[in-house]
């Protein structure tokens, strides 16, 4: 099943996960991207072919049943709605074309499209090759292949990689892609070029308008970037106020010039919407013609409003880049109030069962993301995103949270919801899910330093007796988990689609909270963040004694106001905040048996 709601082998095979293999994170290689726009890099072309002379071209294949690459002419057979028309700069002449998706279930692809006379690059010294090209992944294997001996040997450049490669990634339209085969071609007279398609009901590659370049010597280019340093945390799209921590982030950069360059590293600037708050610079390199390498950066600053932060990073080098237009990408953090998300909450698709080891299983199915919490809060609601499949209408789904437990080096439960059953209005939302596990535990407080698990599960059955989750923008490897029957945790190795899993820290969230706090309502504090003076304006239903106590990030109470016997009605408490250091505050309100907390910021 590919297309559908339910993507069998969707994921990399995922590896079982032990406690420390989690605590101690490990950067990706960056090799595995979605495509960035288009640029065509400054260089001398050598050599060129539009596929405008099919003669040019010799196919083969070993595919079941036989199918060749073909020379199309129709913009429009491109099976992707997202990629048709084919935008190639020659597409109305030709362009080769391998179409998986149209040979169906059960048919596999292995074929080859290779240049039929050799070319001769005795004088070329750095040796590019370019092409604008346009595909969707699903588990094809997509290689080019050079020769330098009129096609006695080979060697691959791998595009995607089949099993490990992310599923369902459209590229740009076109994606104009430039490899360095130097090692191969350089002073070379005989030089092959084919390009290598394997599939089994996988989608298409579409080739137009080849270059043989003379790469410029120093050329440095942004591939990817990382919304955290992956080192130490997590990449989170949402951060409530009381998560804060100062802002990280990573940049994978390659260079596509022929020369090694020094002193690559990345400039970055911070803004918050209105004006830059930081700027700076990370990482001094060397990184080889052809090579990837992954930089990560911290910032000194920390925000203190809500708001969404723009982190623009560019590439550099000590050498003058021939084209910097390539180099610069952006990543933005939005400042919340109470939610917490590493989703980004775009290009959404759906998964309900483990497809991710190859495995169909009808059983319990549990999938998440991994938090670091650097703040005490209280988790009151989990939102999951549902997906737009009718099918899951009458299913039931659960929330079920797990803590890293240092005394045991192991996972244990620490929460989970009673079932909630999908309804017609579910589909294609956001649902909130109370965490309300008994009558009398109604939240889960976290802690500052503690690791978290958050998951959203379904008891199994066929694919018409699951619920469908719904997963957006990529994050970093080791962050999106599952479990199946035998409950073990197991990551995901490359970069993964995150789970629309947000916790909600905002007690009103909880449906049943709300009731049973009637008594005390709570406004937030304002301003905030706070300087010299907040007011937190709170209603009392009934006449009682109230108490307002704030305590820092450590639990440990700073301040304790207390009013007895105040009527009812909506009051204030008029708080000095000058003596308060700068930070993340807790403060509780409480009266007629019942309180509520909520987060509040000094900075000055």
């Amino acid at each position: 099943m590919k297309k559908l709601y339910f993507s069998m082998g969707l994921l990399l095979a995922g590896t079982a996960i032990t406690a420390q293999s989690l605590m101690v994170k490990t950067a990706g290689n960056g090799e595995v991207v979605k495509p960035s726009t288009p640029t065509i890099t400054k260089a001398t072309v050598v050599w060129s072919n539009d596929f405008s002379n099919a003669s040019d071209w010799v196919m083969a294949n070993t595919s079941n049943p036989a199918l060749d690459w073909s020379i199309e002419t129709d913009p429009n057979a491109i099976p992707v709605l997202a990629l048709k028309p084919a935008a190639f700069t020659t597409v109305s002449n030709g362009y080769a074309f391998i179409n998986s998706d149209a040979a169906g279930q059960g048919a596999t692809q292995n074929c080859d499209i290779t240049i039929a006379n050799p070319i001769d690059l005795s004088a070329v010294s750095s040796v590019g090759l370019r092409f604008q090209h346009s595909y969707r992944t699903f588990e094809d294997r997509r290689t080019v292949q050079v020769s330098n001996d009129n096609g006695a040997t080979w060697t691959e450049f791998v595009i995607t990689e089949g099993l490990n490669s992310e599923a369902n990634q459209n590229t740009a339209n076109p994606d104009i892609l430039t490899l360095n085969i130097s090692s191969v071609a350089a002073n070379q007279a005989q030089v092959l070029i084919r390009f290598h398609y394997e599939a089994s009901w996988g989608w298409y590659w579409a080739i137009d308008d080849i270059d043989i370049i003379e790469l410029d010597p120093f050329d440095l280019k942004a591939i990817d970037t990382y919304g955290a340093d992956i080192m130490t945390d997590f990449e989170y799209s949402m951060v409530p106020m009381s998560q804060v921590r100062p802002i990280s982030f990573g940049m994978v950069i390659k260079n596509i010039g022929g020369d090694s360059l020094t002193g690559a590293g990345v400039d970055y600037d911070i803004n918050d919407g209105s004006s830059s708050v930081e700027t700076g610079s990370f990482g001094d390199t060397i990184i080889q013609s052809t090579m990837i390498d992954t930089l990560f950066g911290t910032s000194t600053f920390t925000p203190s409003s809500v708001g969404t932060y723009t982190i623009t990073l560019t590439a550099k080098a000590d050498s003058a880049d021939a084209d910097p237009s390539n180099n610069t990408m952006t990543r933005s953090i939005e400042v919340t109030n109470n939610i917490w998300a590493l989703d980004y909450g775009t290009d959404e698709v759906q998964i309900n069962q483990p497809g991710a080891v190859g495995v169909d299983s009808n059983g319990v199915f549990k999938i998440g993301n991994q938090f670091l919490s650097v703040g005490t809060d209280t988790i009151w609601s989990v939102e999951v995103g549902v997906g737009s499949n009718p099918a899951s209408v009458g299913n039931d789904f659960f929330v079920e949270i797990r803590k890293f437990n240092t005394s045991i080096s192991d996972w244990e439960v620490v929460a989970t919801t009673p079932p909630h059953t999908v309804t017609n209005n579910d589909l294609g939302t956001l649902v909130n899910v109370d965490l309300n596990q008994s009558v009398s535990l109604r939240g889960l407080p976290i802690a500052q330093g503690e690791q978290y698990v958050i998951l959203a599960g379904h008891n199994g059955g066929s694919f018409t007796e699951r619920v469908s989750f719904t997963r957006a923008g990529l994050v970093a490897e080791g962050t999106v988990l599952f479990t199946d029957d035998n409950d073990a945790l197991t990551r995901f190795g490359n970069k993964q689609r995150a789970m629309r899993i947000r916790p909600n820290f905002d007690r009103a969230s909880n449906s049943a909270g709300v009731k049973e706090n009637a008594s005390v309502l709570v406004a937030q504090n304002m301003p905030n963040p706070a300087r010299e003076n907040t007011v937190i304006s709170y209603t009392l239903v009934n006449n009682t004694d109230v108490t307002l106590t704030i305590t820092d990030a450590m639990g440990k109470v700073v301040k304790t106001i207390t009013r007895n016997n105040q009527s009812k009605g909506t009051h204030v408490f008029n708080v000095n905040t000058s003596d308060l250091a700068n930070g993340i505050y807790q403060y509780t309100v409480r009266g007629a048996g019942s309180s509520v907390t909520k987060s509040m910021v000094v900075a000055k």
